[in-house]
């Protein structure tokens, strides 16, 4: 089934994380979500404006989720500062990539499926092209809805990338030398 949320299940909650960046973080991030129970939880990482931090989004069902998750997340020694998004504005958004069957006929009428939702066709093969979109759950599932009667071959999706809209940075005050001083802090001696 290609769409993921049911109209009546209410958007999800919002959590931020910016981690130091480790080689690990991903295994050491899905090891910390099955140990705690946290399922159908969506996460994306991404690199930041520095070099040895990521930031991390989740996704999560219920304010309840998300209020233990910034609780267990605020304990781990690697988390340099995590942010509930449920209360403030915020500029969310996930990637769709979609291959879809199209022969030179089918083109022009999934170029104007695509300038509909503010997608665009960024490879065109003999028998397909691939659309690119990024947006709300919402407005994926619908252009998706779209495109399934013309043929879908392959498709990929990410998590939302969450951004506060205010003036204030998560994170600005991360220079290298400032986390380094806390993560020494925070680690017990051998």
């Amino acid at each position: 089934m290609i769409h993921r949320q049911d109209p009546l299940t209410p958007r999800p909650v919002l959590v931020s994380a910016i981690a130091e960046a480790r080689p690990d973080l991903l295994s050491q991030v899905t090891g910390f979500l099955r140990k705690r129970a946290f399922r159908d939880t969506r996460v994306t990482l991404g690199t930041t404006e520095h070099d040895h931090v990521t930031r991390l989004t989740f996704a999560l069902a219920s304010q309840g989720e998300a209020a233990r998750l910034v609780r267990e997340l605020r304990r781990v020694l690697y988390v340099l500062e995590v942010l509930d998004h449920s209360q403030g504005a915020v500029v969310a958004r996930d990637l769709l990539l979609v291959k879809v069957s199209a022969g030179p006929t089918e083109r022009a009428a999934i170029a104007q499926v695509c300038e509909v939702f503010r997608a665009r066709i960024v490879n065109v093969a003999p028998g397909s092209v691939i659309v690119e979109a990024t947006g709300n759950d919402e407005k994926l599932d619908g252009l998706l809805s779209v495109l399934v009667p013309y043929g879908i071959e392959e498709m990929t999706r990410t998590g939302p990338a969450v951004l506060g809209r205010s003036d204030e940075a998560v994170g600005k005050d991360l220079a290298e030398s400032s986390w380094r001083a806390r993560l020494m802090q925070a680690t017990p001696p051998h």
